[in-house]
């Protein structure tokens, strides 16, 4: 192990501890001292932690602006790097670039540039003259995906503390993934959002045309799976479309994905799409769904399926039908790929880069 990685005090600032992130801390504490501090929400459970952990009480005015009560700069004065969460709201982290005299550097994360369930990827540029001097303050800067490199570096702020830690999330490991591709997947909130009822209308249209389709599940829960029930049933699909809910064995989820020969998630593609892939199952989404840069690791026909004015669900679907061994391939395409450069290692590497890069400038 690298000394100099060994002994480089790392702070990360965070809204909650999210429980697919931890695979990614645990790997990251193995290359340098790591502590992780949260304000939200309660720790996962049933999971081990590798790193040491706060809990930073806050301050939230106006729905959305948020401090901590504690002194985060001094708190910050006790480590090398410090890697605060890229959100404008939480200003306790927002300031920390600007801050004078400061000894330890500052790496923010996260997209870099616009996403929310409203407006589309990198729609919204109002903010892009103060992310220039955010990115630009910073000693080094993590992006979700390499997307905002171009569109910053362009824009004056050297390319070179510039570094992208593709978003992605730990699968399960498995023997043998030569399970027989029988179904097709929708996992998430059950919440319109994301264009579920597109999906089932979409399914019923294919249906009534008389078209063979394998059995759609639909694992999780949320405030529109009362009626999503109700319409299935109503529609005479019980036998065709099942309703899983939530499930948090991983075994047991991972199963439903790699018995998938695709993943639908028409509106909004986020980590499932990585999910996925590491599972060997392509995403079916529009090709401007809502993401946070997730959805620019799909290569449309090669890793997943773009949906757009020339392909609807309806073809999509149609298709799976008479050619599933295309999607299963594709599935391949997209665990070579998963495999290749989005395993949480991978992750955690591309984020000792920029603390490396900045601990040395």
């Amino acid at each position: 192990m690298d000394k100099r990685n060994k002994m480089t005090k790392v702070l990360i600032i965070t809204n909650k501890m999210m429980h697919y992130r931890v695979p990614i801390f645990n790997l990251l504490a193995r290359k340098c001292d790591l502590t992780v501090a949260y304000s939200e929400g309660d720790l996962p459970k049933d999971i081990s932690f590798d790193f040491k952990i706060l809990k930073l009480p806050i301050w939230t005015f106006f729905g959305r602006w948020v401090v901590h009560k504690a002194n985060i700069a001094a708190l910050a004065g006790k480590y090398d790097v410090v890697i605060p969460m890229m959100n404008i709201t939480w200003l306790t982290c927002t300031i920390l670039p600007f801050l004078p005299f400061r000894r330890f550097k500052v790496v923010p994360w996260g997209i870099g540039v616009s996403a929310s369930y409203n407006k589309r990827f990198d729609a919204d540029r109002r903010l892009d003259f103060f992310r220039k001097m955010l990115y630009k303050a910073s000693d080094a800067v993590i992006f979700y995906s390499r997307y905002p490199i171009g569109r910053f570096s362009a824009k004056g702020v050297p390319k070179e503390k510039l570094f992208s830690a593709n978003n992605t999330v730990e699968v399960e490991e498995s023997a043998s993934d030569d399970m027989d591709k029988n179904s097709l997947l929708f996992i998430g909130s059950v919440v319109e959002y994301k264009g579920l009822g597109r999906l089932l209308r979409a399914y019923k249209k294919v249906c009534e045309d008389g078209v063979p389709l394998p059995v759609l599940n639909i694992v999780g829960t949320g405030k529109d799976f009362e009626n999503t029930k109700k319409w299935i049933e109503q529609n005479a699909l019980s036998d065709k479309i099942y309703m899983r809910g939530a499930i948090y064995s991983v075994r047991e989820k991972a199963g439903y994905f790699r018995r998938a020969l695709a993943l639908f998630s028409p509106n909004q593609a986020g980590l499932a799409v990585q999910e996925g892939m590491g599972y060997g199952v392509p995403m079916v989404t529009d090709n401007n769904s809502y993401t946070g840069g997730e959805r620019l690791d799909i290569k449309d026909q090669v890793t997943g399926v773009l949906l757009g004015e020339k392909l609807t669900l309806e073809d999509v679907l149609k298709d799976i039908a008479s050619n599933p061994q295309k999607y299963a391939q594709m599935g391949n395409n997209a665990k070579q790929f998963y495999n290749e450069c989005r395993k949480p290692s991978d992750m955690a590497d591309n984020f000792m880069s920029a603390i490396n890069y900045a601990a040395s400038h």
